[in-house]
């Protein structure tokens, strides 16, 4: 494994996703797991991961420092990507709507409880229309919400709860520039801010291969990025103000 090359890793591991995986929307084989530190096969090293992340954020037994955390317009653009390669996808969707039940409500899919919540969910984004082409936009602001706001939400009003809304920051990306770098990548042309899309404004990618004048927008969001980011590590909360327009900063409470 040592030996291999991290490419090689990455590309074996997505291929052991079964079907049953991809219709659970899980994306990652391997991901941080729970280490057994006292068993036959605990390690001389000291564990990582010992409790579940969750009862550790609702004991409020972790370190006590400020965060920020944030998300995107469009979080969840990246479906498009697998529209690309699966055109009846969201007719597999339409049809097998129980597959965008979270996994975490601990809804069995199968049952006629989790058929009844994704109808509801179903009502709740789409109204009485179907999946498919016309709805891309009640898409993608459901996958939105299921894969990425709604933990980040849990995770912050928990924190809170322990640190106070005042140790707790969270920020909405909305800017639709030339520095969306994931966009960029993918080749979507779709308007918003897709996920990644704020990493162009924080950090140099020499593939997008752009050079900013002075009065160019993107060059303004990059600095009221780098700004918020910076003002934070330095200040924690003491010397961050309200960004307004595509960049909107509040506590946990907004």
């Amino acid at each position: 494994m040592r030996r291999t090359s991290p490419q090689k890793i990455v590309d074996a591991a997505l291929k052991t996703l079964t079907a049953e995986d991809v219709r659970k929307s899980i994306g990652l084989p391997f991901v941080p797991s729970l280490e057994d530190w006292t068993g036959e096969d605990a390690s001389d090293e000291e564990p990582l991961i010992v409790e579940e992340p969750l009862e550790l954020l609702k004991s409020g037994r972790y370190h006590h420092v400020p965060v920020i955390v944030g998300f995107n317009s469009h979080e969840a653009m990246l479906f498009m990507r697998r529209l690309r390669k699966d055109p009846n996808l969201l007719q597999t969707i339409d049809g097998d709507f129980e597959r965008l039940i979270p996994l975490n409500l601990h809804v069995n899919r199968e049952s006629d409880e989790g058929r009844e919540f994704a109808a509801r969910m179903k009502r709740f984004y789409m109204g009485d229309k179907r999946v498919s082409n016309e709805t891309i936009q009640e898409m993608m602001n459901l996958m939105s919400d299921v894969m990425f706001l709604h933990g980040i939400s849990d995770y912050a009003r928990l924190h809170a709860s322990h640190n106070g809304l005042n140790s707790t920051w969270v920020y909405r990306f909305a800017y639709d520039g030339a520095l969306g770098i994931y966009k960029r990548i993918l080749g979507i042309d779709w308007p918003g801010a897709c996920h990644g899309d704020e990493l162009g404004y924080l950090f140099h990618f020499g593939v997008l291969n752009l050079r900013l004048d002075n009065t160019s927008p993107e060059l303004q969001v990059m600095h009221k990025m780098t700004r918020m980011w910076t003002n934070f590590a330095k200040y924690g909360t003491s010397r961050l103000g309200s960004v307004r327009g595509d960049l909107i900063l509040g506590t946990a409470e907004n």
